[in-house]
């Protein structure tokens, strides 16, 4: 008898901690919603989309981690957030990584970066092929070249 109620008082007590864990777990599911929530929130105030030129996807990215730092947006969620800025042909590109490259942004950024063809070789290539136009001024010529080299030793 005493047995019996020793082991009833057991299970009664497994069931409590079964429930007290699914409470806890379904409370911090709904915590990292409504935090993507707030930091994309946060970021649709400040972070346009993916611009169509792709020489401007470095300065774009380096914006994008300057929010991020500005916003203190933890690293699991970058990917995540930024996801829905992208262009389509870089969601494509995105969708058909593997998981645990998509749920990281350091992997997102450099599958985009080669996607488009953004490597040192290919700004050294285009630095090297730069000629001024009959309608372009000298200062715009400098202006591109200026940038060619700050996207090359940025990395």
């Amino acid at each position: 008898m005493e047995k019996l109620s020793l082991e009833r008082e057991k299970l009664k007590q497994e069931g409590e901690l079964k429930a007290t864990e699914l409470k806890n777990k379904s409370t911090e599911d709904s915590d990292e919603t409504k935090m993507l929530k707030r930091y994309g929130d946060a970021l649709a105030q400040v972070i346009s989309s993916q611009p169509e030129e792709p020489t401007d996807l470095p300065a774009y990215f380096r914006g994008v981690e300057a929010q991020f730092a500005y916003l203190s947006v933890p690293v699991k969620y970058q990917a995540r957030l930024i996801f829905k800025c992208l262009t389509p042909r870089a969601r494509a590109l995105c969708s058909r990584l593997d998981s645990t490259k998509r749920d990281s942004y350091k992997e997102v950024k450099d599958a985009v970066m080669k996607e488009y063809g953004l490597t040192a070789k290919t700004f050294l290539t285009r630095f090297n092929n730069l000629r001024k136009g009959t309608h372009d001024t000298f200062y715009f010529v400098c202006f591109q070249a200026r940038r060619f080299t700050a996207t090359v030793f940025r990395g």
